[in-house]
């Protein structure tokens, strides 16, 4: 690696941390999980995507492939508890009759 591309890499690592900590939103009124966890989770990717030199196109093109990944996998998986089927929906177990005002 030449001098240019170390003094490059570091600008980009400085710029990136500046820009983190100026963005954002407020952090009133916003749920605690958002909170505490989307956002430094996705601070943290914003930054790896900049310092790689990727474009917010190409940020948002990943973000729906992982995004429809994982919904082929829901979709791909079998229904049980954790994927979001309910035991009372389970094949062979009787209906409950539902009450009608």
């Amino acid at each position: 690696m030449t001098g240019n591309t170390l003094r490059g890499a570091a600008t980009r690592h400085v710029t990136a941390r500046e820009l983190s900590q100026t963005a954002g939103k407020p952090n009133r009124g916003a749920p605690a999980y958002s909170r505490w966890v989307n956002r430094p989770i996705g601070r943290q990717l914003a930054i790896l995507a900049f310092q790689a030199g990727m474009t917010p196109n190409q940020v948002t093109l990943a973000s729906g492939a992982v995004s429809l990944c994982g919904i082929v996998l829901l979709g791909a998986g079998p229904a049980t508890v954790p994927v979001g089927s309910r035991a009372r929906n389970t094949p062979g177990r009787p209906r409950r009759r539902q009450r009608v005002c």
